[in-house]
């Protein structure tokens, strides 16, 4: 008997030419981001087996939100994640004073969901310090 072959080639988040079946999800993230705050599309868990897209799923959904002009940070659950996310989301010229990261998931009411804090301060000039050396 002969061996059917795997169809399943890993290709780690390479978009297919197609996406089928994927288009409600993509336009609930759409419009959540057009309906704003409070918008169920807003908050989304994206889960599968592995090999079911769901990395191709977050690659569309950061597409849209840049094409809406926001600002989007991709990252990895990685060590040093937190530093890279918290330098990445940094206003040029301002530098941190504060930093806290702690989690946390909220559904009193409505879902919530925050990330933590940071307090930034622009960088202090020093004054000239005329006739000294």
């Amino acid at each position: 008997m002969a061996k059917t072959p795997n169809p399943f080639k890993p290709t780690a988040g390479k978009v297919p030419p197609v996406l089928i079946g994927r288009q409600d999800v993509l336009d609930g993230f759409e419009s959540g981001l057009a309906d704003g705050a409070g918008a169920p599309g807003r908050l989304m868990l994206i889960t599968g087996q592995r090999g079911f897209g769901k990395t191709v799923m977050l690659s569309e959904i950061r597409s849209i939100a840049e094409r809406e002009g926001w600002f989007v940070v991709a990252d990895n659950a990685s060590v040093g994640m937190c530093d890279r996310l918290v330098r990445a989301i940094r206003p040029r010229g301002m530098r941190m004073r504060e930093v806290s990261i702690a989690p946390s998931v909220g559904a009193a009411g409505l879902a919530t969901a925050t990330f933590g804090g940071m307090t930034l301060e622009t960088p202090r000039l020093m004054p000239a310090r005329l006739g000294m050396p």
